[in-house]
């Protein structure tokens, strides 16, 4: 009876368990990763490079250990290579007695788990071989992509959390120096009051577009005479307040006259220390409620300061020319105004807008 003999193909191709393991592999001073290794062999990942097979080469395996690196060259034959499948296949090839062992003592140990100290793998390296070199491994190059990218993003935010702080301190110590804000200030147009010419009730108001010489007011008086009060030019009338059938005193404000074309402007109350900084001509921003800031507005009249005035109050009024803006419906809204004096006033202004930007007021 004839009996079959079984051949098996991978013991005669692998006589060798592969491990994934981690290992590197220069291959004419170009470092590739391997895909597994043996004892018999290493598979590399070359990408698309391809090497002729059957070549014998001088291979240099880079094995991470502990914080080290041991160097071994070897030479390999090359059994398969590949552009495709990225992968080239090495088989190991006059293999020294002392390269083995080394091979066979750092194999055993990943087996087992155990951590091989730096000293004790030297001093078997010299008895294995003196051509196996152990290297302290760079930082670098445990995780060459990652670390690189730690490292740029360190210094990055590094250096953009020293250039924020020192702007803020730049900017704190220019604003002490050379910047002051209004106590208060308020969109407004010019107006000329209508005032009430006798004690009575209002029988006629007149808001809106008027004509010079239009009656616009009309109170009645105790005695139960009428009396009027006619536009002083071609404008707008608007009430200020007191409303038809109310009591009037005289002298009481009851409408504003405002031209046509008349400019809204600001009105600005400033504490009377920085008088003299006003007369300096300082660059201006108005900050609206809504979000506008405007930067290309100049102080168009500063305070006539009298001794009188100055011992009954201490603020001034600085009104401030809003430009070609046109602010007719912001007018009574409340604004913040800032005075600079400083040198650098165009980036401290691009720096404080950044800051009421992201920072709460």
């Amino acid at each position: 009876m004839n009996m079959s003999v079984v051949s098996f193909e991978a013991d005669e191709q692998r006589q060798h368990a592969r491990y994934k393991l981690p290992l590197k592999c220069v291959i004419d001073q170009h470092r590739y990763s391997s895909i597994d290794w043996s004892l018999g062999g290493v598979g590399v990942a070359t990408g698309s490079a391809t090497f002729e097979e059957g070549k014998v080469l001088p291979l240099q395996l880079q094995i991470p250990l502990d914080g080290f690196d041991v160097l071994l060259p070897v030479k390999a034959e090359v059994r398969h290579s590949s552009a495709e499948t990225g992968r080239t296949g090495f088989k190991y090839v006059d293999t020294s007695a002392a390269a083995q062992r080394m091979l066979r003592y750092i194999h055993d140990s990943y087996i087992s788990g155990e951590i091989v100290d730096g000293n004790d793998l030297l001093d078997f390296a010299k008895r294995a071989s003196g051509d196996v070199k152990l290297r302290p491994r760079k930082s670098a190059e445990a995780a060459p992509g990652a670390s690189k990218v730690r490292q740029a993003v360190g210094i990055v935010a590094t250096l953009a959390l020293s250039l924020a702080l020192a702007a803020f301190l730049a900017s704190s110590l220019y604003q002490r120096l050379w910047v002051f804000e209004a106590d208060s200030a308020v969109v407004t147009v010019d107006t000329t009051p209508v005032l009430a010419p006798a004690n009575g009730i209002i029988t006629n108001i007149v808001t809106g577009p008027v004509k010079s010489g239009e009656r616009i007011l009309t109170v009645l008086t105790e005695s139960g005479q009428s009396t009027s009060v006619v536009a002083s030019c071609d404008c707008v009338a608007e009430s200020t307040g007191p409303a038809v059938d109310t009591q009037v005193k005289v002298g009481a404000q009851v409408l504003g006259l405002r031209n046509a074309d008349a400019r809204p402007h600001v009105v600005a109350m400033v504490d009377r220390s920085h008088l003299m900084a006003l007369y300096n001509a300082p660059h201006v921003s108005v900050d609206l409620p809504q979000g506008t800031v405007l930067h290309d507005v100049t102080v168009s009249q500063l305070p006539k300061v009298s001794e009188q005035s100055a011992a009954t109050s201490d603020r001034v009024a600085v009104r401030i020319d809003l430009g070609g803006h046109d602010l007719s419906s912001a007018i009574g809204t409340p604004a913040s105004v800032r005075f600079d004096n400083g040198p650098w006033f165009g980036l401290n202004q691009r720096f404080a807008d950044l800051k009421s930007k992201f920072l709460p007021k």
